[in-house]
């Protein structure tokens, strides 16, 4: 397994949601917290080899939680 910690503007249970549209999973970092810690942090398993079609799911994680990301920042330019 892999722990990735994001930015913390990417929720992570939000991203799997997003995530699952694109039937691609990963278990959110708050799944491993009894308090609900880690939001931004997501757990990515692996058991097989590197095939082209885990490689995209794993770009997809990255392109998907740069445009949360990038939501954040546009919320937070208007607010401010």
């Amino acid at each position: 397994m892999l722990w990735v910690e994001l930015p913390a503007a990417v929720d992570c249970v939000r991203l799997n949601q997003r995530l699952a549209q694109r039937a691609i999973h990963v278990a959110p970092g708050s799944l491993f917290s009894a308090s609900g810690k880690f939001r931004q942090c997501l757990r990515l398993n692996y058991a097989f080899t590197l095939t082209p079609e885990i490689e995209a799911a794993v770009r997809t994680v990255g392109e998907l939680a740069t445009e949360m990301v990038e939501e954040a920042q546009a919320h937070v330019a208007v607010l401010g």
